[in-house]
């Protein structure tokens, strides 16, 4: 058994609509996997599976497939390899979905460990793992702890070449923190170099929303501040991306609104009632 008959067959059922099929199939395939010794082929149906499991949103069945893989991987004394790791953050995904932030946490952590040994002292996949584990910490109401791991994710992405949308996230991301902890010039200013390096680089469509994200928190910022003028730039920065993106809408209306606070207290009647009125043509009004 190898992998192009496994995707082969996947893409048949796939592109056949037989989708309830497909889980049959991936249990036939690993079990027939096991009888031939083919362990290679075993560890990609089961990584298979618990994608499977996991988009059909059976959490508990996808912790299951990962684990089993974790398992295998041990057995062959390749706990050590990047495959383990990678399954590893598998079972994080896996045990956050159903609630177990704390061992989600260990999963990430044993993760960075294997990662950190497998390659050499890690690589770009370790930032999106303290990103993650950042995430559950401060679920867990350890925000300290995950401002620090937001840190970290930081550092690792300055060292890769041509990474400047994924600093851009991770500043986006320390701003939050840092405004949410009061430490609004330091928010700031991260919010000011992501929105400069998403400007510096091409957006892909599932970056967008963390540019308006970074846009929304250097006008918030700028106004906490004291900074009006640059409040109101970033907001109408943001008011055209909507405007661009999305068209109409409470969205739109949102940021008209924001325009309109910060031109009143910059003393611009007209234009506050410029951006009312937008607002309100926005909603849907006249």
């Amino acid at each position: 058994m190898i992998a192009e008959q496994i995707y082969k067959e996947l893409e048949r059922l796939l592109s056949e609509g037989d989708t309830h099929r497909i889980e049959s199939f991936l249990l036939s395939a690993r079990e027939q996997a096991g009888k031939e010794e083919d362990y290679a082929s075993c560890v990609l149906v089961g990584k298979e599976l618990f994608g499977y499991y996991r988009g059909m949103g059976d959490y508990g069945k996808a912790f299951a497939a990962a684990e089993d893989v974790l398992l295998l991987l041990e057995e062959l004394g390749l706990e050590g390899s990047v495959t383990f790791a990678d399954m590893l953050t598998d079972c994080a995904r896996a045990c956050e979905e159903t609630g177990r932030l704390q061992e989600a946490y260990r999963y990430d952590a044993q993760a960075v460990s294997v990662y950190e040994q497998a390659c050499d002292g890690g690589d770009c996949r370790l930032s999106g793992i303290y990103r993650h584990m950042a995430a559950l910490l401060k679920r867990m109401g350890e925000e300290e702890k995950a401002g620090s791991l937001l840190k970290e994710a930081l550092a690792v992405m300055k060292k890769k070449k041509d990474a400047q949308a994924g600093q851009a996230v991770l500043l986006t991301a320390l701003g939050l923190w840092h405004m949410e902890a009061g430490k609004d010039r330091e928010a700031a200013e991260e919010f000011k170099q992501a929105a400069a390096f998403f400007e510096a680089t091409e957006q892909p469509e599932d970056l967008q929303a963390e540019y308006l994200t970074a846009l929304s928190g250097l006008g918030e910022t700028g106004c906490r501040l004291g900074d009006y003028e640059s409040s109101l730039k970033a907001y109408e920065k943001a008011l055209l991306k909507v405007k661009e993106l999305y068209g109409a809408g409470e969205s739109l209306a949102v940021f008209c609104d924001n325009c309109a606070a910060v031109c009143e207290i910059l003393g611009r009647k007209e234009a506050a009632g410029n951006y009312r009125m937008q607002a309100a043509a926005a909603r849907g009004g006249h």
